[in-house]
């Protein structure tokens, strides 16, 4: 089984125009960052850029990946960067060290994103900020664990870990056939601009602002986290292993004896 680091170590040498991303990285800072200064900030999956290079002036940046041609490709254009698999790697930095961690369409790539999120924790400060983006399913992404990434089940990942959603908008329509119940997306007529497209703007300007938030509507979200770090409580693995001990309900399965049968 190879590594990120074997996989993904050409990954950028054919990546085209630099700053073809530029504009996606522009819209993350104007919504979730505008004015920001004096700041430090790190970004996972800095490829060969990414959002650091337009923060740099101003703050203090940092940035990690786990493609060696993409850190290359940071330091020729003088954006600090650091070879790093933060699935099995510990980042490189102390604890409490930065006010913001970015990591945009970067988690779904990693083999262990819980390894990646205690990482995150560790090196934010106290209510820091983790602003982060996943693709919708519904697009065609591959992922290694899919169920983890659909809408609700990532938003409680991230708040099992400490991360208390403040903010999520979405950038780009999903595929407006994708919107579709199953059956009808062949329909021509069904997965048209006519039916599909004017069924998502309607749903769009209808629910986006309201508590049933259409996240099926669009390409990825992005989302705004604080992160309540509580310096005496355990990661969370050792709560799992906490909870689980045998001779406790859960690892004696007390608790499926007592509820089982008639």
């Amino acid at each position: 089984m190879s590594t990120a680091r074997e996989a993904y170590r050409d990954y950028y040498n054919d990546a085209g125009d630099p700053d073809f991303h530029r504009p996606r990285y522009q819209w993350t800072i104007d919504t979730f960052m505008p004015g920001v200064a004096g700041k430090t900030i790190l970004e996972i999956g800095c490829g060969d850029g990414g959002c650091i290079q337009l923060l740099r002036e101003r703050n203090e940046v940092a940035g990690v990946d786990a493609s060696e041609s993409g850190v290359q490709h940071c330091l020729a254009r003088r954006v600090p960067a650091t070879l790093v698999d933060v699935s099995t790697q510990r980042l490189p930095f102390e604890p409490d060290t930065f006010d913001i961690v970015i990591c945009l369409e970067t988690l779904e790539h990693l083999a262990n994103p819980q390894h990646a999120i205690d990482e995150i924790g560790r090196v934010l400060k106290p209510q820091g900020r983790l602003i982060c983006s996943i693709p919708n399913p519904r697009i065609g992404h591959p992922y290694l664990y899919p169920g983890l990434f659909t809408f609700a089940n990532f938003r409680r990942f991230l708040e099992q870990n400490g991360f208390r959603t403040t903010k999520i908008v979405p950038w780009g329509w999903a595929p407006r056939h994708t919107i579709l119940p199953t059956a009808w997306q062949r329909n021509r007529l069904a997965r048209s601009r006519y039916v599909a497209g004017i069924l998502r703007r309607g749903l769009h300007h209808l629910l986006r602002n309201s508590r049933f938030f259409p996240h099926y509507l669009y390409w990825l979200w992005t989302f705004d986290a604080l992160y309540d770090k509580r310096l005496d409580s355990p990661a969370m693995l050792e709560s799992q292993a906490s909870a689980t001990r045998p001779g406790t309900p859960a690892g004696s399965g007390q608790h499926a004896a007592s509820t089982s049968g008639p």
